[in-house]
């Protein structure tokens, strides 16, 4: 796409043709479109959709800078379905509104090129792959950075009270140069003592307690030079794992998601 924008006789052929398809009425394969895309009473020129892709169309000959493009499809897709979702479902709901129609359009447009212009459609094809599969990622990554969110939120509950989470991607420490601190090591032989204790009402543990402690090995702060034993806390009765990275000598309360509480108390034996 960028030979296109780069080459001013391809970007103003292509968008003298793309606006005599719009303004010179040769839109009967619209006839054509599902059901609630269009009405027969609906200028094409008043859609959404169209809007969108005339506000692209203006750019061509204008700017040969790809991000130019998409940022422009971007501000239309945050103002026309991000802006006015006010819930998971309704966003869903007007993204693939939006995206059925998207698509539609741009087949139109595909065909009009093909019977009426063949000379721009390898630049309209190029063209028409960016609209298309930029739109795409921005809704997926979207929904991706939601799901992760969620998943963050849920990671939280599930850690100690006074530990934040931490991103999967980023390591527990880094030295002051940015570079990340020891790999984990393997515990040998001398093992920490690690304590579990279920902390109730009552003061009692409950009995048949689905929650088992495993030690994989220990991390060290290169900063302080602190080593964190690290901590494997599954529970059987939920199929869940929380990964933890805990100092010794220090009692530290885990709150799981069913309410239970424990304390952990990590002691060296040498």
């Amino acid at each position: 796409m960028r030979i296109v924008l780069k080459s001013s006789w391809r970007a103003s052929t292509l968008k003298s043709d793309l606006h005599a398809i719009i303004c010179q009425g040769t839109w009967d394969v619209l006839e054509t479109a599902p059901q609630g895309s269009w009405s027969s009473a609906d200028d094409p020129e008043e859609n959404t959709e169209m809007k969108c892709l005339s506000s692209l169309i203006s750019l061509l000959g204008t700017s040969t800078d790809l991000s130019v493009f998409l940022n422009c499809l971007s501000a239309n897709l945050q103002a026309r379905v991000f802006q006015p979702s006010r819930s998971r479902e309704e966003f869903m709901r007007l993204a693939a509104t939006f995206q059925l129609r998207w698509n539609f359009l741009l087949t139109a447009v595909s065909k009009a090129m093909t019977l009426c212009h063949r000379d721009s459609f390898g630049s309209w094809h190029l063209f028409h792959l960016l609209l298309l599969e930029y739109m795409i990622h921005i809704i997926q990554s979207c929904l991706e950075k939601e799901e992760e969110d969620k998943d963050m939120g849920n990671l939280k509950d599930m850690l100690p009270d006074d530990q934040p989470p931490v991103p999967p991607d980023q390591e527990p420490f880094h030295r002051p140069d940015g570079s990340p601190a020891q790999e984990p090591e393997v515990l040998g032989a001398d093992l920490p003592r690690v304590t579990l204790r279920h902390r109730s009402q009552d003061g009692c543990d409950p009995a048949g307690n689905s929650v088992v402690v495993r030690v994989p090995g220990f991390l060290v702060d290169t900063t302080t030079s602190n080593k964190l034993i690290q901590i494997l806390l599954e529970d059987k009765a939920t199929e869940s794992t929380i990964k933890l990275s805990l100092p010794l000598g220090q009692e530290t309360l885990i709150t799981l998601n069913d309410g239970q509480k424990f304390v952990i108390h990590i002691s060296d034996v040498s």
